[in-house]
């Protein structure tokens, strides 16, 4: 399973714990600490009594992949935020729950996958957020299995902003639902020996991808290079040693971050570190074997991958399968090792780069999540059938413009005076046409239609 936890001592993560039960499609299934507990496939909701930095009890009661906790954001500065972090304490100082100097496990890819889906949600919902990844710190640190934290903050609006909690519920959700496989937890169930070769630059095998776990080392608290590269590029960053912090850290809590990370690789915010911290980092990696990029070696593998593998796909079919499930394509990026490419506006697009040419793949699974809703293909043309809501049909029965369409256009029964109205009575049938005009795309969808329908 995996576990979404929530605290009844945070009203963010109250409002998430409500969004999620009430609007994802979860069934109760017992109880823990006096909420219900609920259901939806392999993943879990839970809302504990105790604060969410201090729920080291969990691991006694459930046997998790991995945690997802969705709660509030607090800061001094009131900035609206989303965020994602690992927890933590990097130094002798702890004091927000956990141990001083010690690290909980992370999943790296499952916190990308937060990320992205907190990036998508703010442009999708046009809400004046910034969203970044955060530098590893608080409790839990006691928890045998990785730790992620989704966030909103910083201010009581905020964490009862519907918006911002819907984005959050939706990215803990996500990262919940994430096949990338959880880090090493230490319990002996890996060979870290047969990894090491194959994790010593920070690859890690997923699904037929790969995508290159790392911690990042640098920068400020909120991380906004380690964030940068995380939405675009196929790195995955874990735990974040900011530089406030490097002064203080031990080798032994420095090696701890890159072994709960489960990789070799570092990504060094090179101008965010004193001249004195960059000399620290680079003796610390020489003697442990780990790896350093930084910003210019990330752009220059992106310069020579994109002069011969660059590639693209018709954007009109990439953004219907985009709009019917964004986190599926998201995931087969990740599985694929890809990396769209994002227009002015933060949204990914049907060109992307990749080391290996997946047009075909990519075309396939476009038209498998739109499947349902695919009526014909004649040669450039792309006929859709869609059922939408008619307010003209529900105003012939006498309902108003109001609450009720929106309900009736969701899919949910109304009684209007004293009348069940269901939807099928007040929706219309319509065609939707795309024109594919990328001959690549319209090739490969003939063949994969005819072998499909045949």
């Amino acid at each position: 399973m995996r576990l979404i936890v929530t605290s009844k001592t945070d009203i963010a993560g109250t409002n998430i714990y409500h969004e999620l039960a009430e609007n994802f499609g979860f069934e109760k299934a017992g109880e823990f600490e006096g909420s219900p507990i609920y259901k939806y496939r392999d993943i879990w909701l839970i809302s504990t009594k105790k604060n969410q930095t201090r729920a080291n009890h969990l691991d006694r009661y459930f046997d998790a992949e991995y945690y997802v906790f969705a709660s509030r954001h607090r800061s001094e500065s009131g900035k609206k935020t989303l965020t994602c972090h690992v927890t933590g304490n990097l130094t002798s100082e702890a004091k927000v729950g956990g141990n001083p100097e010690e690290l909980s496990y992370c999943n790296a890819r499952a916190m990308k996958t937060a990320l992205i889906e907190l990036q998508n949600g703010k442009v999708e919902s046009g809400i004046d957020y910034t969203v970044s990844m955060e530098a590893t710190h608080h409790g839990p640190t006691e928890l045998g299995k990785p730790v992620l934290f989704v966030e909103v903050g910083s201010t009581e609006k905020e964490w009862n902003d519907e918006t911002a909690v819907r984005v959050v519920a939706t990215a803990a959700f996500k990262a919940a639902a994430s096949t990338a496989a959880a880090s090493d937890t230490g319990d002996g169930d890996r060979d870290r020996d047969r990894d090491r070769d194959r994790n010593r630059d920070g690859d890690r095998d997923t699904a037929g991808g790969r995508c290159k776990n790392a911690v990042g080392i640098g920068g400020n608290h909120y991380a906004p290079i380690h964030t940068k590269v995380v939405l675009e590029n196929d790195i995955a960053i874990g735990h974040i040693i900011p530089s406030y912090a490097i002064d203080e850290i031990t080798e032994e809590v420095f090696a701890r971050a890159f072994e709960k990370t489960d990789t070799r690789l570092g990504f060094l915010d090179w101008k965010g570190m004193k001249k004195e911290q960059r000399a620290k980092i680079k003796n610390l990696a020489k003697k442990l074997d780990i790896r350093l990029l930084r910003g210019k070696d990330i752009k220059g593998n992106i310069k020579r991958d994109s002069q011969g593998q660059r590639l693209m796909i018709d954007n009109t079919l990439f953004k219907e399968a985009e709009k019917t499930d964004r986190q599926k394509l998201s995931e087969f990026f990740i599985n694929h090792g890809a990396v769209p490419v994002r227009d002015g506006n933060g949204r990914v697009t049907g060109t992307f780069i990749s080391k290996t040419d997946i047009r075909e793949e990519l075309i396939k699974e476009c038209i498998d999540i739109i499947s349902g809703k695919v009526s014909r293909f004649d040669n450039s043309t792309l006929i859709l059938k869609e059922t939408r809501f008619d307010p003209k049909r529900a105003e012939s029965l006498g309902i108003k413009p109001g609450p009720i369409f929106s309900k009736l256009s969701q899919g949910e029964v109304v009684e209007v005076d004293g009348k069940l109205i269901y939807p099928e009575m007040v929706m219309k049938n319509e065609e939707k046409i795309l024109k594919i005009e990328d001959r690549i795309t319209k090739n490969a969808m003939i063949k994969y239609l005819n072998r499909r329908d045949s």
